[in-house]
């Protein structure tokens, strides 16, 4: 099944950690919404592997390398709540993947849940990049571009290792690849 992927250049151009969330918030957007207007089945699950596995990387880089990134430049007592609060996101995202991914594309309750799933990943993201100018500058361009490409190279380990999606079903919704 073929899947969305970061385009082979954009492993060298130099963008940052931000530069990569931002362009994932965007498509992670337009297919949800692709997502709701598809009306034929085979088009929901096309849409719902390439979501899928995009929403589940995304939500890797973050845990894995882009919250835990951020510790040197933030203080205990400043920003920090944000990340617990993403991470918690996170665990209501996972959940709602897992149960569109087990739902029949047919059924009212998928067309439900992809609202609801909708709906916290653009809470989520606007969330995020509210912080974004915050982050831009604490954080020097150079350690934003070197986030970015450690982003890329755990990207390219999870794409290639397996379908990121099925990380959702087999660890559970509040354990999956965090």
């Amino acid at each position: 099944m073929q899947t969305a992927k970061t385009p082979f250049s954009s492993y060298y151009d130099g963008g940052d950690a931000l530069d990569l969330l931002r362009g994932q918030h965007r498509e992670l957007d337009q297919l949800l919404g692709a997502l709701g207007r598809a009306a034929m089945a085979r088009d929901r699950r096309r849409i719902l592997a390439e979501l899928g596995d995009l929403l589940a990387v995304h939500m890797a880089l973050e845990e894995r390398v882009f919250y835990p990134g951020l510790t040197p430049a933030v203080s205990e007592s400043d920003d920090r709540s944000f990340v617990v609060l993403a991470v918690e996101d996170h665990f209501d995202e996972k959940r709602l993947l897992a149960d569109l991914l087990e739902t029949d594309v047919d059924s009212l309750a998928f067309e439900a849940t992809v609202g609801r799933l909708q709906e916290r990943v653009r809470s989520h993201a606007a969330a995020e990049e509210r912080l974004f100018p915050r982050i831009e500058r604490r954080l020097s361009l150079p350690r934003r571009r070197r986030l970015g490409y450690e982003m890329r190279v755990l990207e390219f380990q999870l794409r290639t290792e397996a379908e990121p999606r099925r990380l959702v079903l087999e660890d559970g919704p509040t354990s999956a690849i965090a």
